[in-house]
């Protein structure tokens, strides 16, 4: 679970804080004044051992999971609320939010936020180069690269269609049936619309593989849409374009 929430991003991280650590002690006292002043909230104090401790101290250093066994109802949480006293240039009081895996369930609850925070993201080159990550159920095509740039003021509110649309797919392939269940309104393009060669035309980009293809279904940011195809055998969608409402515009 550790390793696969520590992303690109996550990653370079934890780097930059090992290399802080390489010549020092896992904790130091004379800098990290912890021992007296550390609590987790609804755990006693007594309870903790050093080791314990460290351990804290580590996954808090390196945004990890502290996974453990839930012998105390304090435990029994996906967060743990932790309380100490760090010495930068003067001593102080800090309270942090810590992910916490002691029991199956957790782990969706940690990935979820993991993925939420994320998706907080305002700029089209990291939504592009991040889609993986942010979008691991769907597919994109070549051209939404530059799609993006053209629609950055909406970016916000088509990353949240995009996440809506991959927890549909998500759900798709755990659940079945010959398509997603749509969390906002998704439709094919009228009958009138696909019979006419220019607009069909203007449906048509290059897939992931650059061949062309048509992306009739859509579905709306604001008066843009999200075109993409999907593949009920394969239980796969992907993105063919994002912008503007196609002709014809009415």
């Amino acid at each position: 679970l550790l390793y696969s929430m520590c992303e690109r991003d996550v990653a370079q991280k934890i780097q930059a804080r090992l290399g802080r650590l390489t010549n020092k002690e896992l904790v130091d006292p004379g800098d990290l004044a912890l021992y007296d002043e550390f609590k987790v909230i609804g755990i006693p104090h007594d309870f903790l051992k050093t080791n314990d401790i460290e351990v804290l101290l580590t996954c808090h250093l390196l945004d990890g999971v502290v996974v453990g066994f839930p012998s105390m109802c304090a435990w029994k949480t996906d967060q743990l609320t932790i309380e100490f006293v760090e010495f930068a240039d003067q001593l102080v009081d800090r309270t942090e939010l810590m992910d916490n895996l002691s029991q199956p369930d957790h782990a969706t609850s940690i990935i979820t936020r993991h993925r939420q925070s994320l998706r907080e993201c305002s700029d089209p080159r990291d939504v592009w180069d991040r889609r993986s990550e942010l979008f691991p159920h769907l597919m994109f095509g070549i051209d939404v690269e530059q799609q993006l740039f053209s629609v950055a003021s909406n970016l916000v509110t088509i990353v949240n269609r995009l996440t809506e649309l991959d927890e549909c797919v998500a759900e798709w392939r755990h659940e079945g049936g010959p398509m997603p269940h749509w969390r906002s309104i998704v439709t094919p393009e009228r009958v009138d619309v696909m019979n006419n060669p220019q607009w069909r035309g203007a449906r048509t980009f290059r897939n992931r593989d650059g061949n062309s293809t048509v992306y009739e279904w859509h579905a709306r940011f604001g008066k843009g849409r999200i075109h993409f195809v999907f593949d009920a055998h394969r239980r796969s969608l992907e993105i063919g374009y994002i912008g503007p409402k196609l002709p014809p515009k009415q």
